[in-house]
């Protein structure tokens, strides 16, 4: 939405900082340093060990690399994923998970969330889109 950090960085991803440091905010703009400040909260560096050994058993040669992972708020990923069909100008509907599962609506151009939920400390979302095409 519009209050989504990512909007609102203008498409500037920062890099996450490390864990358990604290970066220096003397060289950082005003508007960035709070950028920065609500970024790691929910922006962190997950470790990802590659082994380059053949032997699976070896730890000889295990190569570690620090990939960014973005951890959704509750809302925020559907959020997102509205305001993309908007932007688009597709219809969106979200069902409600309570209900049936049902066909999207009869309408040229949709974004439909079926499913949502949490999962490996993180939240998901299946989205179908429709494009009518003339």
């Amino acid at each position: 939405g519009q209050k989504s950090r990512r909007k609102w960085a203008k498409g500037t991803l920062l890099p996450a900082p490390e864990l358990g440091s604290s970066p220096s905010t003397s060289s950082i703009e005003p508007d960035l340093e709070k950028f920065e400040e609500l970024s790691n909260l929910q922006d962190v560096l997950v470790p990802w060990v590659l082994n380059n050994n053949s032997d699976q058993k070896s730890t000889d040669k295990l190569t570690t690399y620090n990939r960014y992972y973005h951890l959704f708020r509750e809302g925020e990923l559907i959020e997102l994923v509205k305001c993309a069909a908007e932007s688009l100008e597709l219809s969106f509907t979200q069902l409600d998970s309570d209900l049936p599962e049902s066909t999207p609506p009869h309408l040229n151009d949709w974004c439909l969330i079926k499913r949502h939920g949490w999962e490996a400390d993180n939240w998901w979302v299946e989205v179908e889109l429709g494009i009518q095409v003339p």
